[in-house]
């Protein structure tokens, strides 16, 4: 299992269209990813679910993956999130 703690820097936060593009980049792995904020913890191939957290800027987020692609998944989806 990996995992890594985010700081949003987009002033936008985590909107409609980078969370696409996470989603759509998250369901090529075969491991578990999840996206936690607080204390709600989601499913992070499910795009309602992360738009429902409301991710916004200087929010912390934790960014788990589980399986057995899970090093090449957690970097290039922390790549995505940073890059917002």
């Amino acid at each position: 299992m990996k995992s890594i703690s985010i700081t949003v820097k987009s002033e936008l936060g985590f909107h409609v269209r980078p969370a696409s593009v996470f989603v759509n980049k998250a369901k090529e792995f075969k491991s578990d990813i999840k996206i936690k904020k607080g204390e709600v913890e989601i499913d992070g191939t499910k795009l309602m679910k992360i738009l429902f957290l409301e991710i916004e800027k200087d929010d912390n987020i934790e960014l788990t993956v589980d399986g057995i692609d899970e090093d090449i998944a957690v970097e290039e989806l922390a790549k995505i999130i940073c890059s917002i």
